[in-house]
């Protein structure tokens, strides 16, 4: 596993659950809530804080750092499954293709080649899903 997969889900894992919400309601003050101990929702954190020089410009900025955060938090459990298919595609591919093709192969060389090729086919299938699960709703 990479340092950026094993970091990754060290960070979700330690995260309140998700799902989180942002809430840019206030110029003033966004804000990202999501689940605390209890199962309650409660304020997570302030992005933003009152500055009233900067209320236009930096509004703007926090509220597009919340939902950012919301949005990766809501999501790391899915990125962190397709980082590690695709390395397993990757693994897959690798050893299909280091296996020997030559015309002089035995029979238990190309029962070999055989299963490197349809273990490298349900890695692409499950990279697939992984791609496809990170777009699909996450639930509130």
């Amino acid at each position: 596993m990479s340092d950026f997969l094993s970091r990754l889900r060290a960070l979700y894992g330690a995260a309140s659950k998700a799902p989180w919400s942002d809430d840019a309601s206030d110029p003033s003050d966004v804000v990202v809530w999501g689940e605390r101990k209890n199962d309650d929702e409660r304020l997570l954190m302030n992005v933003g804080g009152a500055n009233p020089s900067m209320v236009g410009v930096a509004f703007d900025i926090d509220a597009a750092n919340a939902a950012l955060i919301v949005a990766l938090r809501n999501r790391a459990a899915r990125i962190a499954a397709l980082v590690e298919a695709v390395g397993a595609y990757r693994d897959a591919t690798d050893a299909r293709e280091g296996h020997r093709h030559d015309e002089d192969r035995t029979d238990e060389e190309r029962a070999a080649f055989a299963r490197l090729c349809a273990a490298e086919s349900r890695a692409y299938r499950e990279m697939i899903a992984a791609l496809v699960a990170l777009d699909a709703k996450v639930p509130s």
